[in-house]
């Protein structure tokens, strides 16, 4: 009788961390929406994600953070964690030279690519999987993994953005409404 009340304590005490665990567990079907939802220019919005910019055989390689609001845009591009990254506060309508972002060593700066502009809008649209501006200001847009649910949000895991001879991939990891 002594055996079977020391199972049975042992029994309750297993049942309780496992309630005591489930409860502390998150429960992800309430904190997103069930349906994929789109996202569009007008909303505030965040977006992280890693980069690869390549020119010829020249590779750079990194981390992104947008983060849009009303029509201001603040961009941080860094190469790791550890290092400083480098920062952007643009208008919606702005644009911004590509030498502006890439630093790549042995490069020539002067090459004729990296004086090619790109417009902040039309970067986001890409981002957000707006498939109409597919050739856009002579860049080609390519989502070569489609359209995928990412936080909830209805757009492509992977862009590549292309021009000539450069190759410009953005992978996004997150996103979210402000």
């Amino acid at each position: 009788m002594f055996q079977f009340t020391v199972q049975l304590k042992k029994l309750i005490l297993f049942l309780l961390v496992i309630a005591f665990l489930y409860s502390c567990a998150a429960n992800s079907k309430f904190s997103v929406s069930p349906y994929p939802q789109n996202i569009t220019l007008s909303e505030d919005f965040t977006i992280e994600g890693k980069f690869k910019i390549k020119i010829n055989k020249n590779l750079e390689s990194g981390y992104f953070n947008i983060k849009k609001e009303k029509t201001s845009i603040v961009a941080k591009f860094g190469k790791n964690y550890l290092l400083p990254e480098r920062e952007f506060s643009l208008q919606q309508d702005s644009t911004i030279l590509l030498s502006e972002l890439v630093q790549i060593k042995g490069l020539n700066i002067q090459e004729e690519i990296l004086k090619k502009e790109i417009n902040i809008s039309f970067l986001i649209e890409a981002l957000l999987g707006r498939k109409e501006i597919n050739q856009a200001y002579s860049w080609v847009i390519d989502y070569p993994e489609g359209v995928k649910v990412v936080d909830g949000f209805k757009v492509p895991s992977k862009i590549l953005i292309s021009y000539n001879n450069l190759s410009f991939e953005l992978i996004l990891k997150k996103i979210k409404r402000i």
